[in-house]
């Protein structure tokens, strides 16, 4: 007797979707694992046999060990004094004058260290000589332009003196030196005026005594 399938009970056939077997999402595809990226300095030549990258030539070429290592203590250095200034508190304006009211040496920190009291003092007076500061001027009208470049470059090649709020402590040195310069030089002209005045009233009073005359 042949046997007979009921409809509801016939096999169900596998899908050929179901059949296909997915990717696996840690399979390397075009979508989860894309080419690298091309590097942003061009593609790296290789030699064969050393793996040596041929590299942009740049400013350390031709420089020797011991150049670098000059540069490498000079820029420790220049870090290091940077750092330095800048732990150092701001140290503000005394009241009072300079040599009356209190000692300069003293208010800069400097009084155990003359030798660096007096290079700061000695460059200050270079500073103002250079900037051609008319020392017969009297400071509150002397041009700001000159003195902001005197204040920028003792800042610049002395570290030290950028502890002084608003540049007081080289205000100070130069301020001394242009009093000193505009004294000693009135009183020279006074000095050598004098004796030339005295000198040329004896001559001419000679002249009338003894009647000489000017040669025509």
């Amino acid at each position: 007797m042949a046997r007979t399938v009921s409809a509801g009970k016939q096999p169900a056939k596998k899908s050929k979707a179901a059949a296909t077997t997915r990717p696996s999402s840690r399979q390397p595809t075009k979508e989860n694992n894309p080419p690298p990226a091309p590097s942003a300095a061009g593609p790296v030549n290789r030699t064969a046999g050393n793996n040596t990258e041929n590299a942009p030539a740049d400013e350390f070429d031709g420089l020797t060990r011991e150049d670098l290592l000059s540069m490498f203590k000079q820029l420790q250095s220049q870090v290091a004094d940077s750092r330095k200034v800048d732990d150092e508190p701001v140290i503000p304006r005394p009241k009072g004058t300079a040599g009356k009211d209190f000692k300069l040496q003293d208010e800069m920190g400097l009084k155990n260290d003359h030798k660096l009291y007096s290079t700061l003092r000695a460059s200050v007076r270079g500073y103002v000589v250079a900037a051609q500061l008319d020392t017969q001027v009297h400071w509150p009208h002397q041009p700001k332009e000159k003195l902001s470049k005197i204040f920028r470059v003792a800042r610049k090649k002395h570290p030290y003196l950028r502890r002084f709020a608003h540049d007081w402590a080289t205000e100070e040195f130069a301020k001394a030196y242009s009093k000193r310069h505009r004294a000693h030089s009135n009183s020279t002209r006074r000095r050598l005026g004098g004796q030339a005045q005295d000198d040329f009233n004896q001559e001419m009073d000679g002249d009338e005594e003894n009647g000489d005359e000017d040669e025509p």
